[in-house]
């Protein structure tokens, strides 16, 4: 592995931990929505956020109000990561997630 690799992976834990405080501090309580895997872009300019929703029946209210989240979740990463450049967020249900049916 080489040090690309692991700083790659350092910052996917950062952006992955802060996005599940960010949907746990402002998401309601009617849905509870998990990270499930965070893609950073080689570049790590951009990151996509997979994630579930449990009740499924929520499934759509979850995703409208994580699109309209995507810039305040990067702001609250810039407040309270380390992070020197902040990715962008990109929310994508888990279903549509590489490698699933």
């Amino acid at each position: 592995m080489n040090e690309r690799d692991i700083k790659s992976g350092r910052v996917t834990s950062i952006v992955h931990e802060g996005v599940a405080k960010f949907i746990t501090e402002t998401a309601n309580n009617s849905s509870f929505i998990t990270v499930s895997y965070v893609h950073l872009t080689k570049s790590g300019s951009s990151a996509r956020v997979y994630y579930s929703v449990f009740p499924e029946e929520r499934s759509e209210q979850a995703a409208d109000f994580l699109r309209r989240q995507e810039q305040a979740c990067k702001e609250y990463l810039k407040k309270h990561s380390m992070l020197r450049t902040v990715p962008t967020i990109r929310f994508v249900q888990a279903k549509e997630m590489p490698g699933t049916g």
